[in-house]
């Protein structure tokens, strides 16, 4: 038996705070899967957050790798 997919979508990003909907049980269906980030963020990501951001935090915090301007959160 497989466990039931569930969807939190009462969860706000834990950067700017937006209301966004996460699905951690059905990682492949869930919106962040859209956007590509590298190691190297995802590991800064993970040091700085305890929780999910939003697409739109994504992105920028891969464009702050991409671009050197990582902060020092």
């Amino acid at each position: 038996m497989t466990a039931p997919i569930i969807a939190a979508p009462n969860v706000h990003c834990a950067r700017c705070g937006a209301a966004m909907t996460c699905s951690p049980n059905a990682i492949a269906s869930c919106a962040c899967t859209e956007v590509h980030i590298d190691a190297a963020t995802r590991d800064r990501i993970a040091q700085c957050y305890t929780a999910c951001l939003c697409n739109g935090c994504l992105r920028e915090e891969q464009e702050k790798t991409t671009s050197g301007a990582v902060s020092g959160r």
